[in-house]
């Protein structure tokens, strides 16, 4: 909640006013539930769904513990599955629109970061599909998939995660203001950066190699 409140501080005053904050675990039991009843019980139909989920562990797949994986099973793809779904079928009829947030993790393998990757395969793979699903509908959906974004993301992934925290990234201010354009100009696939687009290519010639 206290980084709603740093983001909200550092908005308009004026558009600010139309800001509500609802902190919830979506991992939690019938904690989406909770979230489309108060979208329901103030008719609030959002016309845009940002799905930036994503927690991750820093470590040997075989080395973690199962609740270090399941935690990201769990957010990553169960909370991301189930949050898309309750809204497709609630903005049933009304404008709207989901960018999903992957990663470049989607397209290749993470070293000490298997789950966390195979979870961005997911988002990208099921994005993909609701795209043609979707096409006649009206609804777009797009999927992000930036490099490093500089954030505190690494920290909290395990402490041998910073050795990488010295990659060079992105702002979150230029990644949230890129993804967001394309969407708007109707692109699918979102990567910022010709180096990581042109990587991607060579991901699909060389799978296996990277």
């Amino acid at each position: 909640m206290n980084n709603l409140t740093n983001l909200e501080s550092g908005i308009d005053p004026d558009k600010s006013k139309n800001i509500i904050k609802l902190a919830l675990d979506l991992t939690q039991k019938n904690a989406i539930d909770i979230l489309f009843k108060y979208l329901k019980d103030n008719q609030i139909y959002p016309e845009l769904l940002i799905n930036n989920v994503g927690i991750s562990h820093y470590g040997n797949f075989v080395g973690c513990k199962t609740s270090e994986f399941q935690s990201i099973i769990d957010l990553n793809i169960v909370s991301f599955t189930n949050l898309t779904h309750k809204y497709l079928n609630y903005m049933n009829g009304h404008k709207a629109a989901i960018l999903n947030v992957a990663s470049t993790y989607a397209f290749r393998s993470a070293e000490n970061q298997a789950v966390y990757a195979a979870s961005k395969s997911y988002i990208y793979s099921l994005s993909r599909t609701l795209r043609k699903e979707l096409a006649k509908s009206g609804i777009r959906i797009s999927v992000f998939c930036p490099g490093k974004i500089n954030t505190d993301f690494d920290e909290h992934s395990g402490k041998a995660a910073i050795i990488n925290s010295n990659r060079k990234g992105i702002s979150a201010e230029f990644a949230a203001k890129y993804a967001i354009d394309a969407m708007n100009d109707g692109k699918f696939l979102i990567i910022p950066g010709i180096l990581r687009r042109t990587l991607r290519f060579l991901y699909q010639i060389f799978p296996t190699t990277f």
